[in-house]
């Protein structure tokens, strides 16, 4: 076999490797599988020899892990910091690997997209078929909405909400038919987008689904512009904000949850009833009573939750001590960072976001600028880079976007 051959099938195994990567995320609660893509990865990408790193996206990624690296030295909890680190190493794998891989184009690009798409409703249909085999078994509607819905795959519905959101935009910037294509392609795609909308919403993550109401309404402004009718884009953000609305209120765990988020008529405060804002809002107290105390350089890498436990002792927050297997990180990745690095995290995470979203902007890329914005939205309400599905999802695809060629 010549050696052109071999560097074929080696650029080739590197789009079905990152295809699979993708592919698992949606599909399966267990790091290891994802990991072990990984891993054939970065040895396939050793084997090709191939070190021309050439992007600021590598700089800023690999500045904010050695600042996790260097928080281990004065961490208390040793172990729980070199599992951080350990979580963490996409942060220097995907943006290393995909900045120098070859035969990462346009095509390929599309083609990975797409592969994600399909483990999103493959996943998607997984759980709604499960729900409605359980509703069958014991009549009970509870099965198609938030914890319930997604048991059967174990993955959190915060992220697998985030995952559909994405999705949607990928169709939508992608698949979106043509006057001239046949009447069959239109109908899928409104059939797709309209189920995985619907799927998005019966998952009732909240700052998922506003900041899918928020992307959507750009996307409509961005759109309608470049065809000067910007009346079809206010009538069509009219048509969203209604179904929003319709969407919100006729799911009973959405207009719940909606009502605990602007405590209405005060009758969801931590006094009364538990619940995700409330709860938060003890965990954000927390936090920044601890940031208070460790502005600088934080408590060290992976002493946050040993911190914020203590804080939640100390305070008698009995809805964070009522299950004394469960420990509550900040609910919020930027609050979440600042105990860990102190403010010179904060700032390393916020530039690398700003690099990225000034880069997405620059380049006109509205795919990429919706995926970070809508991360962005998602980091207010979760820690979502002290999870694996959010670290591999940032890493991933902020290093694919940036490093994928025209």
């Amino acid at each position: 076999m010549k050696i052109s051959e071999i560097k074929s099938y080696s650029e080739r195994l590197n789009i079905i490797l990152l295809s699979i990567i993708v592919g698992t995320l949606p599909l399966t609660s267990l790091p290891k599988i994802t990991n072990f893509f990984i891993i054939l990865l970065a040895l396939n990408w050793l084997f090709q020899r191939n070190l021309h790193i050439k992007n600021g996206l590598v700089l800023f990624f690999s500045l904010f892990y050695l600042l996790h690296f260097v928080g281990v030295f004065y961490s208390d909890n040793s172990r729980q910091a070199f599992f951080e680190l350990e979580k963490k190493m996409t942060f220097i794998i995907f943006p290393v690997l995909l900045s120098s891989l070859p035969g990462l184009t346009a095509k390929a690009f599309k083609n990975i997209l797409t592969v994600f798409v399909v483990a999103c409703l493959l996943s998607s249909l997984i759980c709604l078929s499960y729900a409605i085999y359980r509703f069958l078994l014991n009549f009970s509607i509870e099965y198609f909405f938030y914890y319930p819905l997604v048991e059967v795959i174990g993955i959190h519905p915060i992220y697998l909400a985030m995952y559909i959101c994405f999705s949607c935009f990928v169709i939508f910037y992608f698949y979106r038919p043509k006057g001239t294509d046949k009447a069959i392609r239109h109908l899928v795609f409104y059939l797709v987008l309209i189920y995985l909308i619907i799927f998005l919403f019966l998952l009732s993550a909240r700052a998922e689904i506003l900041a899918f109401y928020i992307i959507s309404f750009a996307f409509l402004i961005i759109y309608f512009k470049k065809k000067q009718k910007l009346l079809r884009a206010f009538i069509s953000f009219g048509v969203l904000s209604l179904i929003f609305l319709v969407l919100v209120f006729l799911n009973p765990i959405n207009r719940e949850r909606f009502k605990e988020a602007i405590n209405y008529k005060s009758e969801y405060t931590i006094e009364k009833q538990w619940g995700g804002r409330a709860e938060r809002l003890l965990m954000w107290d927390c936090g920044f009573d601890i940031v208070k105390e460790n502005l600088f350089v934080g408590v060290g890498t992976g002493d946050a939750i040993d911190e914020l436990e203590e804080c939640y002792r100390a305070k008698n927050y009995a809805a964070l001590l009522f299950y004394p297997d469960i420990s509550y990180n900040a609910h919020n990745q930027y609050l979440e960072t600042t105990i860990d690095l102190g403010v010179l995290g904060l700032f390393l995470l916020f530039s690398s976001l700003l690099y990225l979203i000034f880069r997405a902007i620059r380049t006109k890329d509205y795919l990429f600028l919706s995926f970070l914005v809508l991360f962005s939205i998602a980091s207010l309400t979760e820690s979502m880079l002290e999870v694996n599905k959010g670290i591999i999802f940032f890493t991933f695809f902020s290093s694919l976007f940036f490093c994928k060629t025209p």
